[in-house]
């Protein structure tokens, strides 16, 4: 009945906690009964408008802070991720960290919610920091982005040094070596078939190209031809300056000849 009057209102009133608080403090029946209700309204919670959802919100908020309700038992089936939540169950849990943090201050809610080694087993699926593997990196960004969303991210420090330090997944780590393998196979036959290539374009060059003995052989040829027309020249110089001297030769012997007449003639 306060539950469903607090919902009822158009603003919250602590009155309606307070009365909570009192009925929770007389012994434990009344403490599992809140229990019971606070996950009754969590899983319904999509049902009611938002002006309830405020309402509701700031109830449980003051019983968490005055601590009357015992968190590791409320919060234990809680998981913030996005296959398990919808609009409105996060909306309650904004109203309800808000209100604790009214109460209480940010340092004082961090001190028993982050620092608690007792309670972090019970809270993992709101504040997922402890066994943790790489499965659960998804649920650890999405709950990062939704206390950064309402203003809360000092209280994701410890999540994010995690998320930093998370390891890897069995399933990446085989698909990470068979992508490997594959990819050193892929290589190996790709310098095969380079391989193979450049064998059969050096094959087709040597078959295409001539034989370089024939063409050694061609320069030989006609270096043999340039030497056989250097001599025929020379030879031809000779026979000129062969029959240079010769007509040299005879014209000394008709000037001799003719100054032998005139001596005898003179005699």
């Amino acid at each position: 009945m306060v539950i469903k009057c607090c919902s009822q209102e158009k603003t919250y009133s602590k009155y309606y906690g307070i009365i909570g608080e009192k009925l929770i403090s007389r012994n434990d029946h009344w403490h599992n009964l809140f229990i019971k209700l606070f996950k009754y309204y969590y899983d319904i919670i999509e049902n009611f408008e938002t002006n309830s959802l405020r309402n509701l919100g700031k109830f449980f908020g003051h019983l968490f802070a005055s601590d009357k309700l015992a968190l590791d038992q409320a919060w234990s089936n809680i998981k913030l991720t996005e296959q398990d939540t919808n609009p409105a169950k996060r909306i309650l849990l904004k109203f309800i960290f808000q209100e604790m943090i009214e109460e209480l201050g940010i340092n004082e809610v961090k001190e028993r919610l982050i620092n608690d080694d007792y309670l972090k087993p019970y809270i993992k699926g709101i504040f997922p920091v402890i066994n943790v593997d790489g499965k659960d990196a998804d649920a650890i960004r999405f709950s990062i982005n939704f206390f950064t969303a309402i203003g809360l991210g000092v209280l994701t420090e410890e999540m994010r040094y995690v998320l930093d330090n998370l390891s890897e997944p069995e399933e990446e780590d085989d698909r990470g070596r068979s992508r490997s393998r594959s990819y050193s196979r892929s290589a190996s036959s790709s310098s095969y078939n380079s391989r193979s290539r450049s064998y059969s374009r050096s094959q087709s060059r040597s078959s295409r190209s001539p034989n370089p003995r024939g063409r050694q052989r061609f320069k030989t040829k006609k270096h043999n031809h340039n030497e056989s027309r250097t001599p025929s020249r020379e030879n031809l110089k000779r026979k000129r300056s062969e029959s240079v001297t010769d007509r040299n030769g005879n014209n000394n012997n008709n000037n001799n000849n003719n100054l032998q007449d005139l001596l005898n003639n003179l005699k």
